[in-house]
């Protein structure tokens, strides 16, 4: 996965969310935020870390932070 791609998919889901989150939608905005959150560190971490670990890790905390701050 090349890095224009990962920060591209970062944008428009970025986008999806806050859409989903405007039309009342919590747990598609939930998942599409973590996804977001999982691409986003992709792109920064992409030589340093594995692309798999830092997206998992990037999609929990994002996922976490978004889930706890609507709750």
């Amino acid at each position: 996965m090349s890095k224009d791609l990962l920060f591209w998919l970062t944008i428009l889901l970025v986008l999806i969310s806050g859409y989903l989150s405007y039309r009342k939608k919590r747990i598609e905005s939930l998942i599409t935020a973590g996804l977001a959150g999982g691409f986003a560190l992709s792109f920064m971490l992409y030589e340093k870390f594995p692309v798999l670990f830092s997206f998992l890790l990037g999609f929990i905390a994002t996922f976490a932070f978004e889930w706890t701050r609507k709750r």
